[in-house]
C-alpha cells in the first residue's frame, strides 16, 4: 500500500509525456502543412517532401534561396547533423569510443557545442522564412527559443496564406552609372 504515492507520480508523468507527444505531433502536422503551401505558393517543385523531417530543411533553404546566410549553412546544417546522428547512434547502442574517458567526454562536450550552434542556425533560419511573410517575426522567434519552441512551428502554418512583406517586394535600385 506504500507504492500508492509513487502510482500517482508514475501515471501524471504517463499524462505529461502522452501531453508532449500530442503536443509535438500537432505542431509537426501543422508547420509541415504550411510550409508545403508556402512551398507550393513560391513555386518549389516536390513541395509534399515538406512532411519528411530532415527534407522540411531542403524546402525551406529553397525558400530563402536567395539569402546568402541560408545559402552558406546549409552544407554546415549538413555535415553537424549527419556527425551528430551518428554520435547519437553510438551511444543508443551503446558503442563507446575509445576506452579514454577523456576522449569521450570531450567529443561529448564537442556535439553539444554543435547541437547549439545548429539550433542557433535553425531559430535564424526560422526568423527570415518568417520575416517573409509577417512584421512580428522577431517577436514570434523570440518566443519560440526562449519561452515555448511549438510557437514558431505553428507560426509558419499561420502565415501560410500571407503575401509576402512590403520588405520583401521592394527593390534598390541601382544608380546610373556616370559615363
Amino acid at each position: 500500500m506504500e507504492m500508492q504515492g509513487y502510482d500517482a507520480i508514475i501515471i501524471f508523468i504517463i499524462i505529461l509525456g502522452v501531453l508532449i507527444l500530442i503536443g509535438v505531433v500537432v505542431s509537426y502536422i501543422l508547420f509541415s502543412i504550411g510550409l508545403a503551401n508556402l512551398a507550393r505558393r513560391e513555386a518549389i517543385n516536390k513541395a509534399h517532401l515538406a512532411f519528411i523531417p530532415i527534407v522540411q530543411l531542403y524546402i525551406v533553404g529553397e525558400i530563402l534561396a536567395d539569402n546568402k546566410l541560408v545559402k552558406s549553412g546549409k552544407r554546415l546544417v549538413t555535415i553537424v547533423s549527419a556527425v551528430a546522428f551518428a554520435y547519437l547512434g553510438m551511444v543508443v547502442y551503446g558503442i563507446s569510443l575509445p576506452q579514454y574517458g577523456m576522449i569521450d567526454s570531450f567529443f561529448s562536450s564537442l556535439m553539444s557545442l554543435a547541437s547549439l550552434a545548429v539550433a542557433a542556425y535553425l531559430y535564424i533560419v526560422l526568423f527570415l522564412l518568417l520575416k517573409r511573410y509577417t512584421k512580428h517575426a522577431l517577436v514570434i522567434t523570440l518566443v519560440s527559443a526562449f519561452i515555448f519552441t511549438p510557437i514558431g512551428l505553428i507560426a509558419v502554418f499561420v502565415v501560410r496564406n500571407n503575401t509576402l512583406t512590403i520588405e520583401e517586394h521592394y527593390t534598390v535600385l541601382e544608380e546610373p552609372k556616370s559615363i
